[in-house]
């Protein structure tokens, strides 16, 4: 995990935690599906991409995998990133206000990777549900720690 600097932290330590929370969730995610299923299902379709350094054995059509290249929808990270967004909406905005985060889902900071703000809306939706009703472990366990991270510190 990467802070920009100190003061970064300093400046508004309540931010830096909702980073940390949203990478715990990502963490977790990835501990209880394992690395290698989280990192292809983040990664896809783009990874497709590394097919091309097939072409000693596929020759030119190998070429062909350079079109995954482009910034294809990804439902994986989308699934990902829903989930540790949500719990970031919750944690900052405690309600639910999705336009900050289907913009940045729709633009080009996430290569595009869900052009679709209905169905962002949705999703948000619904895991921001999941956090009120604790029915999903590791957000719930994210949320937890939050709190008592945020009254221990008096933040």
């Amino acid at each position: 995990m990467y802070f920009p600097s100190q003061q970064y932290v300093t400046e508004d330590p309540e931010r830096a935690m909702r980073l940390l929370a949203h990478e715990a969730v990502h963490l977790l995610d990835s501990r209880r599906w394992t690395i290698p299923l989280f990192a292809l299902s983040y990664l896809f379709p783009q990874v497709l991409v590394l097919g091309v350094l097939g072409v000693p054995w596929l020759g030119t059509w190998a070429w062909a995998f350079l079109g995954f290249a482009l910034p294809w929808p990804a439902p994986g990270r989308f699934y990902w990133e829903a989930r540790a967004y949500a719990l970031s909406m919750w944690l900052r905005y405690e309600a639910f206000q999705t336009q900050p985060y289907q913009t940045y889902f729709c633009s080009w900071a996430y290569y595009r990777m869900f052009p679709f703000p209905k169905k962002i809306d949705r999703a948000l939706a619904r895991w921001a549900n999941k956090i009120q009703t604790a029915k999903d472990p590791v957000l719930h366990q994210v949320w937890t720690h939050y709190q008592a991270a945020v009254h221990t510190n008096n933040l």
